[in-house]
């Protein structure tokens, strides 16, 4: 059968909070030291802030979650779209500088690609801290730089699945242990060998398919903002 990855459900009660913390864990692990110990830089990739973000990312991953509404699928795939990033460009560094943009970007791809409905671009810069013109040029670099493969097949989104129950059983004891998701694969690997898409991506990076439901203009939204 065809693999769907919109079929996969999401995570309830403390199996969502496990996912932020594991995701956030995951991308931490991802990011080399150079982070500039929070002062200017110059910047060395598309993606670099002048500033190591004051939000943490825990934090910021919550707060995407909780203001998209995008599926745990999602937010999964948005690591995979970053490990995928880093073979495609063996010279690009993840740093503090880079991991919050470099996050959001993928997340946008991956909503985009996976899900039936999404915002304007114009909510993911308010959620996300970017200026909205700034965010659509990240997108088309993300996307470029990915050389266009958005495809990520059943094996691998297994594997992700396995990383993220391996961080969540090494969280703090004091935190509820939630169950793991189901999952045959033993450890993470960034190989991804399958990563050719069936059709173009669907939607493009356009805002065609917004959800009438639940968007709301930058007048309405009652977002702590703030840039990256």
């Amino acid at each position: 059968s065809t693999w769907d990855i919109s079929k996969q459900g999401n995570m309830k009660g403390n199996n969502g909070v496990h996912l932020i913390e594991s995701c956030a864990h995951m991308l931490d692990k991802m990011t080399s030291a150079e982070d500039g110990k929070g002062a200017t830089v110059s910047c060395k990739s598309p993606f670099d802030s002048k500033k190591v973000p004051g939000i943490s990312l825990r934090e910021y991953l919550s707060r995407l979650q909780e203001n998209t509404h995008c599926s745990d699928s999602s937010l999964i795939i948005a690591l995979a779209y970053i490990d995928r990033l880093m073979k495609y460009n063996k010279k690009l560094k993840i740093t503090k500088l880079s991991i919050h943009r470099m996050y959001v970007s993928s997340l946008l791809l991956a909503i985009k690609y996976n899900e039936d409905s999404y915002y304007s671009n114009d909510h993911y810069s308010a959620v996300g801290g970017i200026d909205l013109e700034e965010l659509n040029n990240l997108e088309i670099e993300m996307i470029t730089m990915l050389s266009f493969q958005l495809y990520v097949d059943e094996t691998v989104y297994a594997q992700y699945i396995s990383a993220i129950n391996e961080y969540a059983a090494v969280l703090t004891p004091t935190k509820a242990k939630s169950p793991h998701l189901t999952s045959s694969i033993s450890s993470l690997t960034s190989e991804d060998t399958s990563c050719e898409t069936d059709s173009p991506m669907s939607g493009g990076i356009n805002d065609e398919k917004v959800s009438d439901e639940v968007y709301q203009s930058d007048e309405d939204s009652a977002f702590d903002f703030y840039y990256l």
